[in-house]
């Protein structure tokens, strides 16, 4: 309770400067005209904590003004998944692989595909090797040709030099929650460095912890690091160049529409990102979900979007936020 108390502390902070960035609210008190009020330190910021109890939950609601009615059932008492556990073999893991390779639905859906096709998979450096061996073997199972390329192998680098990156840039613990938002937000600014310039003037202890200082162990892994992306995109076209005959492909984690510009004249390739990295991905009952069901959850979900104007949400352990979906 007490950590992610603290993690809403500076996420809310982070996305309120943020959104006054996107959307140029200059009447806000933290217009760029105006010197940017005085905050505690961020140290103190990070451990605010306040006393919660869950049975708290309706009068925090009414507090910060939400209308809806909230959850009708109780919440469900925290316990892990016993389906989780690691497999000792590959025949262990092999019902849920080929399940996966079935699932028509998600952010992974290996299922789209058909005997005549040939499967690029390009796995993260550090995914569990067992896993990307089961979800290849039951491709072969249903006629289909898989072939898993390891980002290290797609970089032409030592694998060494990925976990070297990794392990310098995550330089942060629970408390740090503003990291979850500085790398997809600042992205999708078109002009980042006045974005970011801005923000520094209003919150400059937030700033510097969002984007601290990352000490490298040897400079070349610095620039490895910034070229990473591009490098790993015009690999993969080249990969795709050489070899024609591969017909659908799976990158990435995130971001499936610039994943599928990434590709360049490959992109109609792309069929979704590939999630299946360690034993808890495969494992789970993501797989054996039907994608059908899947598909219509969304599809209800996203279309209601286009009728509502207000989004509530609220947790146990005391989140209680509502939000504006259209101009008032």
């Amino acid at each position: 309770m007490r950590t992610q108390s603290a993690r809403r502390v500076l996420w809310a902070s982070t996305c309120f400067a943020a959104t006054a960035t996107v959307f140029g609210l200059s009447q806000l008190a933290v217009s760029q005209d105006k010197a940017a009020p005085a905050r505690s330190p961020i140290e103190d910021r990070k451990y605010q904590f306040a006393q919660w109890s869950p049975a708290d939950l309706a009068k925090r609601r009414k507090e910060v003004g939400l209308i809806g009615p909230g959850s009708s059932k109780p919440y469900p008492k925290p316990t892990f998944p016993r389906k989780l556990a690691v497999p000792n073999s590959i025949e262990e893991l092999m019902p849920n692989a080929r399940a996966a390779v079935r699932q028509t639905g998600g952010r992974t859906p290996l299922g789209l595909t058909v005997a005549s096709d040939v499967v690029l998979i390009v796995a993260p450096y550090d995914a569990e090797p067992m896993v990307q061996q089961g979800i290849v073997a039951a491709y072969k199972e249903r006629g289909i040709e898989a072939r898993a390329l390891f980002q290290h192998d797609l970089l032409h680098v030592a694998k060494a030099d990925l976990a070297a990156i990794d392990k310098a840039e995550n330089n942060f613990d629970a408390t740090d929650a503003q990291q979850e938002f500085r790398a997809w937000f600042f992205r999708s600014i078109h002009d980042v460095d006045k974005a970011r310039d801005w923000f520094k003037q209003q919150d400059e202890a937030l700033y510097n912890v969002t984007f601290p200082e990352v000490q490298y162990p040897e400079a070349r892994l610095k620039q490895l690091s910034d070229d990473q992306v591009q490098l790993a995109a015009r690999n993969l076209v080249a990969y795709l160049d050489a070899n024609p005959t591969i017909t659908k492909v799976f990158w990435g984690r995130g971001g499936r529409t610039r994943t599928r510009k990434l590709l360049q004249h490959h992109g109609d390739k792309f069929v979704g990102n590939y999630t299946y990295v360690n034993f808890f991905d495969l494992m789970s009952e993501v797989p054996s979900f039907p994608g059908d069901v899947w598909r219509l959850v969304e599809t209800k979900t996203i279309e209601a979007l286009a009728y509502i104007d207000r989004v509530e949400m609220s947790d146990p352990e005391g989140s209680a936020l509502p939000s504006m979906s259209a101009p008032r």
